[in-house]
Order: C-alpha cells, then sequence, then structure tokens
C-alpha cells in the first residue's frame, strides 16, 4: 500500500470500529427486528465524504469477479440532515445484498440530487439476478425474502426502510428478473436545520 492508502485504511479502521461498538451495544438493548429503540443523531452532514467513504470501505470488500464501480455527483457537495452512522449502515446494507446476488458484471455506488432539488439520493445499481414482479411485493415486506436457496433472514432491507423513513427521507427500488436492480433512498437536503436527536 501506498502511504495514501495505508492513512484511507486507518481512518476506515476506525469510524468502522467506532459504527460497530454503537450496533453492539444496541444489540443489547433492543428486540433483533425493531428499529423502535435505536436513537437517531440527525445533524448536518457532506454527502460526498458519507457516499466516498462507504465507496472506499466496500471496495475492499467487494468480490474480485464483480467490478466496483463509482458515480459521484458532477456538482458541489450537498449537505443532508441525517445520522451518518444509520445512514451508512443502510448503504452497506444495499452493497452487501448486490454483492451477494451479482454472479457477474458489476455493481455501482452513486448519488445525485432529486429532480425538485430538495432531496439528496443515494443508489446502488448492480447486474445481479434480479426480482420478479411478484417477487417485488414480497421484497417490501418484513422477512420478505426472492424465491431461492438464499441465506439470510429477509430482515435487512426491513429494517433499512424504517431507517430512511425515521429520518424524513424516501427509498425504493426497481428491478427485472435477470437483469439487475436498483435500490435507491432520499434523504432531506440542509436547509439551515439545526441538528436534533430522535
Amino acid at each position: 500500500c501506498s502511504p495514501e492508502d495505508k492513512v484511507l485504511f486507518a481512518g476506515l479502521i476506525r469510524d468502522n470500529t467506532e459504527q460497530l461498538l454503537d450496533l453492539i451495544d444496541e444489540a443489547v438493548r433492543k428486540p433483533a427486528d425493531s428499529t423502535d429503540s435505536i436513537s437517531f443523531k440527525i445533524r448536518s452532514i457532506s454527502t460526498a465524504k458519507l457516499v466516498n467513504d462507504s465507496y472506499n470501505t466496500n471496495r475492499i470488500l467487494c468480490p474480485s469477479h464483480l467490478k466496483f464501480r463509482f458515480e459521484p455527483y458532477q456538482g458541489s457537495d450537498v449537505k443532508a440532515m441525517a445520522d451518518p452512522i444509520r445512514t451508512s449502515q443502510v448503504i452497506n446494507n444495499f452493497l452487501s445484498n448486490a454483492f451477494k446476488y451479482t454472479l457477474q458484471g458489476s455493481v455501482t455506488l452513486g448519488w445525485t440530487l432529486s429532480e425538485d432539488g430538495n432531496y439528496v439520493e443515494v443508489y446502488v445499481t448492480d447486474t445481479g439476478i434480479g426480482i420478479s414482479e411478484e417477487d417485488s411485493k414480497l421484497v417490501r415486506k418484513r422477512f420478505g425474502m426472492v424465491k431461492g436457496n438464499y441465506k439470510g433472514t429477509g430482515l435487512g432491507l426491513d429494517i433499512c426502510c424504517s431507517i430512511i423513513e425515521k429520518q424524513n427521507g424516501q427509498y425504493g427500488f426497481t428491478s427485472k428478473l435477470g437483469q439487475g436492480s436498483r435500490f435507491w433512498f432520499r434523504l432531506p437536503i440542509d436547509n439551515g436545520h439545526n441538528g436534533k436527536t430522535l
């Protein structure tokens, strides 16, 4: 590794260790299938830093047979009102699922502004197995999973959606069977509001 990469990786290790400790603390205090007892520290954050950090963390974790692409917003950085730790968890979950269900091709992480300019939108697209129209309805339900021999509880996406909703955000996905998927969420931009804890 170059000296620059060593500094980058050391920072990523530190940040992810802090997130892991926070998750462990919560795990002993709340039910595993609920966000009711999760606290949110919403404040103005740099969207560019949030997404860049997620990309740098996950490019180490991306399977070697896949291409991991990054599509940052081409304009200036935008401040969003969000809890950076909770939002990072959502991005990491989207990417983990994309890596799992993409057997060949690529996974892309990116962000942009919504058409109305009131939200930042973070998205993950892949060239994976995709989801049929029938299974799309199941994915939106708690514990819902696509058909097939895949490990997991199906809980991750449900928790992710709850995390976004509790930050006054929006979420969704589009997918076609055999043609990949696009999962996204939007969070309100900072319009001068003060940070708050929920």
